[in-house]
């Protein structure tokens, strides 16, 4: 197989299974929510500006969201033209480029508000804001009393707009604890939702409804992360913000079954990135030698090793030596000694046919990024995200 680039290592994504993906959160999303994708941290490993092209060809509605404004000038300068959410925190420096850019972002204080107004006024253009409530999480966001205040000063202000209104869950992923949420006279029961995305989402109902009565109105009402996308509809508002499922990962086991159980299939997610490199060195190391820093592996045969041009600069996790493996001709090839910076050391003993600059996977042909993340100790979020940005992003299907 040729990739077509001069590289040791690259990344595939499959089209296919990206839009099969998509079309499966707009399935669950029905008619009414805008659709806002998370593309943040590089897509979550995946190549942010393969994947927003992609997907603004296939759709005009959808918006994506990034963390940075770095990320959002990226996105513009390669020519995505869909709106744009920044999640993160902005400086307040950061806010003139933010309207240049036609983005929304996130507003917390009054500062941030007048600065906004101010480069709204000099452009000509009206900023648009999203307000985060707080209702758990305990990272970015505001009570419903600074909210209303951001509202009230927002509304004697030509050049800013508060478009939307959010909140984050913590942990909605776990749905194993299900049941009740009382409140007063108030109890509700949430289709299989844990106690405390239960708590969380009485909390943002009751800061909209606050809000609301005091006059204040939001376009977009969003809330909505990739279990709550797939599982509850009583989440999705006026707009969801999936991600992980974008790729073709779930969220948790746990959400995995649950939904496969909802909808009576096992052909859901469809993965979309594979992880390829090439064999960089073949040689046999004798019975009784130490393989890699520290001397962490001893051989007990003479062994036949495979040298692989990738390390934990990559982004490959360090913690997978000597419990990891790659795959050669569709056989495990195991990770022999402490994975290095640049190279790893995998047995193919049992891979005779093993020759330099074949092809040995490290995510795909049946090694998965959870499998990965299991043997890690971490999850699959961080194995993707980690793959260094430089290493090149290639489309198939």
């Amino acid at each position: 197989m040729s990739t077509g680039v001069a590289t040791t290592s690259w990344v595939e994504i499959s089209k296919k299974a990206l839009l099969t993906n998509v079309a499966l959160i707009k399935k669950c999303a029905g008619l009414n929510p805008t659709i806002s994708l998370c593309v943040k941290a590089n897509a979550y490993g995946h190549g942010d500006t393969l994947i927003t092209k992609i997907i603004q060809a296939y759709d005009e509605q959808t918006w994506f969201n990034v963390h940075s404004i770095e990320e959002a000038r990226r996105l513009r300068l390669e020519g995505i033209s869909h709106p744009i959410y920044i999640m993160g925190p902005l400086l307040i420096s950061q806010l003139k480029e933010a309207i240049e850019l036609d983005t929304r972002c996130v507003v917390y204080d009054y500062e941030h508000l007048a600065e906004a107004q101010r480069q709204g006024e000099a452009q000509n253009k009206v900023a648009r804001l999203h307000i985060k409530i707080e209702t758990g999480i305990n990272r970015q966001g505001v009570g419903v009393h600074d909210a209303a205040r951001l509202c009230r000063a927002a509304q004697i202000m030509k050049n800013v707009k508060i478009e939307g209104i959010a909140t984050h869950f913590a942990n909605i992923e776990d749905i194993k604890s299900a049941g009740f949420f009382s409140h007063q006279l108030l109890k509700i029961k949430l289709g299989g939702m844990a106690e405390f995305p239960q708590k969380q989402l009485f909390k943002f109902r009751e800061a909209i409804s606050e809000l609301e009565k005091q006059g204040y109105t939001f376009e977009k009402i969003h809330c909505a992360n990739s279990a709550a996308t797939l599982l509850f509809q009583e989440t999705h508002f006026s707009m969801i913000r999936p991600g992980l499922i974008i790729y073709g990962l779930w969220p948790s086991e746990a959400v995995k079954t649950a939904f496969e159980k909802k909808a009576r299939t096992i052909r859901t997610l469809e993965p979309i990135l594979s992880w390829k490199t090439r064999i960089g060195q073949i040689k046999i190391v004798p019975k009784g030698e130490t393989i890699g820093y520290g001397c962490t592996y001893k051989t007990k045969r003479d062994t036949k090793i495979a040298i692989i041009p990738v390390g934990y600069f990559d982004g490959y996790d360090r913690g997978l030596s000597n419990k990891g493996h790659v795959i050669i001709h569709y056989q495990k090839a195991p990770i022999l000694g402490r994975i290095c910076m640049n190279m790893q050391m995998v047995d193919v003993t049992e891979i005779p046919n093993a020759r330099n600059e074949d092809i040995a996977t490290l995510i795909g042909d049946g090694m998965s990024a959870d499998e990965m993340a299991k043997n890690a100790g971490t999850i699959n979020y961080e194995i993707t995200t980690r793959i260094r940005e430089g290493i090149p992003r290639i489309l198939v299907d």
